[in-house]
């Protein structure tokens, strides 16, 4: 039976979960929940770490202690998993978060702190990497440069977030190593489509392909990594 998604899970509810999941379970409102933030940015499964394959179960959290959670899309194995994580959300949330900042660390482009923007940050893959603060938000990670900038992030996240945004585009624009775009193949001309994915700026050619990227943004953002990284050795020869 083809899963219902999205869904909305609650960590006091786990039969109902497991139940809707699999669709024998009736919707009280018709109103598909909504995705808050980041697409799950994993190709595993947080519980059981297996790979998600082709028709994962979709999440879409709520009814969590930490309210920035709520929104945020988690994507499962299978049903077994969800009901798992529906006992003990606070523990496989956490394990999630570090599994993002592992992920997305090596990809974190060389930006500001986003709420002090006249700090400095030290390279994602260098030696004082740990010196900055990690925080992941909504399946995102935000680097930032102290204590005191996590507490002003999490007071105004949406604000912290544009102007991360804007640096993003910003700093990946200065020397974009791609012409085509990654999903089509097609030349990116003059107006390509900016879509940030796993922290990192990917041009496409249309609408269409931006969807893709966003379903997939570890696997493009690496492309776009890639690339640069070509690009700089060559000219480096």
């Amino acid at each position: 039976m083809k899963r219902p998604c999205p869904l909305v899970l609650s960590s006091i509810a786990m039969f109902s979960v497991v139940a809707i999941m699999l669709g024998f379970a009736p919707r009280t409102d018709d109103t598909p929940a909504t995705r808050q933030g980041m697409p799950y940015p994993l190709t595993t499964c947080i519980v059981s770490g297996e790979a998600l394959g082709e028709d994962p179960a979709v999440v879409i959290l709520s009814g969590q202690k930490n309210e920035a959670d709520n929104g945020r899309e988690v994507k499962f194995c299978c049903g077994g998993c969800a009901g798992r994580f529906a006992k003990d959300p606070a523990t496989f949330l956490a394990k999630l978060n570090a599994e993002i900042v592992k992920a997305e660390l090596p990809l974190y482009p060389a930006v500001m702190c986003p709420v002090m923007p006249e700090e400095a940050l030290p390279s994602a893959t260098g030696p004082d990497a740990d010196e900055a603060k990690n925080v992941v938000y909504q399946n995102r990670l935000v680097r930032l440069c102290c204590s005191k900038c996590v507490r002003r992030f999490n007071r105004s996240p949406a604000k912290y977030l544009e102007a991360l945004d804007r640096m993003i585009v910003a700093e990946g624009s200065k020397n974009y190593p791609l012409t085509t775009c990654p999903i089509s193949g097609r030349p990116l001309g003059d107006d390509p489509v900016d879509v940030i994915a796993a922290n990192r700026l990917v041009r496409v050619c249309c609408k269409g392909c931006a969807a893709k990227v966003e379903a997939e943004p570890m696997k493009y953002a690496g492309i776009v990594v890639a690339a640069g990284k070509a690009a700089t050795d060559s000219s480096s020869d």
